[in-house]
């Protein structure tokens, strides 16, 4: 069963639909680090495996906070309180989730337990990057995060290579802006079965701009 058959079958707890929401951003990162024209643009070819294996790991870094920090922010701004538990709830488990399908996998705990500060570090370095840029990010019809994200994971990818940045940038900004859509949807019907109580339905939509609106 795919990861919509999951969610919208019935409820889950956070620590389950964050896992679910790991494993769709890790499927996601190992198709982008497939692509041939991904390849092409940082000259694979010349790339060791360690060197490999960071990149695909840096897509992971990416999707997984593109996706914390969307939650975050409907943590912050959204009106309904049972919504913001739960987001605060599933987005508390991202980073457990990807490390237990990294466990599963054989991983030791040495490794996985590295991608909760991870997480924690990069997602700091996004909000900084956003203080500081906020004029940049205005348009209340777009999520910055995709930007933030994208700018960010793009500069850790080529480690700081400008001209290298500027070639990935669209292709990572068009990435995340798939991994954020596919992230939302995904969760909005978990999140109807999961907000409605008490015979009372509770609204859940993917607005335009792709972010999750409560009614």
């Amino acid at each position: 069963m795919g990861l919509l058959g999951k969610i919208f079958g019935g409820q889950k707890d956070a620590q389950g639909i964050a896992t679910d929401v790991a494993m769709l951003i890790a499927q996601e990162s190992f198709h982008k680090f497939r692509e041939p024209e991904f390849r092409k643009q940082l000259n694979f070819s010349n790339l060791d495996q360690e060197e490999q294996d960071r990149i695909f790991n840096e897509l992971v870094i990416t999707g997984l906070c593109l996706v914390y920090l969307t939650l975050e922010r409907g943590e912050l701004e959204n009106a309904h309180e049972k919504s913001r538990e739960t987001f605060r709830q599933i987005k508390n488990q991202l980073a457990g989730g990807y490390a237990r399908t990294l466990a599963e996998g054989g991983v030791e705990k040495e490794f996985t337990d590295l991608w909760y500060q991870l997480i924690a570090m990069r997602c700091e370095e996004y909000r900084q990057d956003f203080k500081e840029h906020r004029d940049l990010f205005d348009d209340p019809w777009v999520n910055y995060w995709i930007h933030v994200c994208a700018i960010g994971g793009s500069d850790h990818i080529c480690r700081g290579k400008g001209e290298q940045v500027e070639k990935l940038l669209p292709d990572l900004t068009r990435w995340c802006g798939k991994i954020y859509i596919e992230s939302m949807r995904s969760l909005a019907g978990q999140l109807h079965a999961t907000l409605s109580e008490g015979g009372k339905s509770v609204k859940v939509d993917v607005k335009d701009d792709g972010s999750l609106d409560v009614k």
